[in-house]
């Protein structure tokens, strides 16, 4: 058996065992977003992206309307990313794929990102790869977030105001 295979067999292996050990082939409808967690589990990105929002260690209001997520990155290779949301309290990590640089989770997936982050931080991965090879992640990059006990009563969006601006 050449070492390549051995390598994709091994890879495929511990995929499966990561997607069992989270409840993720449920989860999952979309083939790239299992084609890009298989290549994540398999190697590091080659690349750095930014997260431009949320900021690291952003603290949501239970009732806050859902956020944009945004990021950049200086490669012009990605154009499928994926935003995975791993949850210290241990409840079951979530992922979404988008073809754009920002993603606004639907109201239904926000009230369960919220949920399932408790009081406990979750980490926000966004990776990146080009839709020819959804095997070679071509960069990544994670923040901390959290949700608040404490409720504002105003579920609306939030203006974002940029330093500089009134």
């Amino acid at each position: 058996m050449s070492i390549h295979l051995k390598r994709v067999i091994g890879c495929a292996c511990v995929v499966g065992v990561i997607l069992a050990g989270f409840g993720l082939s449920a989860l999952f409808s979309d083939k790239r977003a299992e084609a890009l967690l298989a290549a994540h589990a398999c190697g590091k990105a080659t690349g750095a992206a930014v997260i431009d929002m949320p900021f690291d260690g952003t603290v949501f209001p239970p009732d806050l309307a859902a956020p944009d997520f945004t990021w950049h990155t200086s490669g012009k290779t990605a154009d499928t990313w994926l935003i995975a949301f791993t949850f210290a309290s241990g409840n079951k990590r979530l992922a979404y794929v988008t073809d754009a640089l920002s993603w606004t989770p639907e109201a239904a997936a926000w009230r369960t990102i919220v949920k399932r982050c408790g009081r406990e931080p979750a980490t926000v991965t966004i990776l990146g790869a080009n839709h020819a090879d959804l095997a070679k992640i071509v960069c990544e990059a994670s923040v901390t977030i959290r949700v608040s006990g404490d409720p504002v009563g105003a579920p609306r969006r939030v203006r974002e105001l940029r330093r500089g601006t009134a």
